[in-house]
């Protein structure tokens, strides 16, 4: 019976000290090819775009690492990303022209195979929705 409670208290543990946010991170890391987008005044796209999230530890207010490569245009990009909203949102942030761009994405779907992130905020000519599909 001892047993059993401490194996009860540990997997309480274990479940409550990780967050919503660090599950997303979680489920986040690897490599996501973009299956299809769409472009603010341009309509949708298919780009030859691989993002890749690196896994980290995340904390309130902490950025974790992560890329992407655009094969169209032969450019790989590199910023930091966060996940807040109680796992709803991510943060990505990349370096570009003349300083930082921060564009925060609504998490609509997120499974072990496909990612749906919308920016509900985009500007003409900007990404309003990535379609993703897990190639790790």
């Amino acid at each position: 019976m001892k047993t059993l409670f401490t194996a009860l208290a540990i997997g309480f543990l274990l479940l409550s000290s990780c967050t919503k946010e660090q599950r997303i991170v979680n489920r986040l890391d690897g490599k996501w090819t973009v299956t299809e987008a769409e472009i603010v005044g341009f309509g949708d796209v298919v780009p030859n775009i691989v993002f890749e999230f690196e896994y980290c530890k995340q904390s309130k207010n902490d950025f974790c690492d992560y890329s992407f490569h655009d094969f169209d245009q032969d450019e790989t990009e590199n910023g930091i990303y966060s996940v807040g909203n109680n796992g709803e949102s991510v943060l990505l942030s990349s370096l570009s022209g003349w300083g930082n761009t921060f564009d925060e994405f609504e998490i609509e779907k997120l499974n072990a195979r496909r990612l749906r992130l919308v920016n509900y905020s985009a500007e003409n000519g900007e990404y309003r929705r990535f379609e993703l599909k897990s190639i790790d």
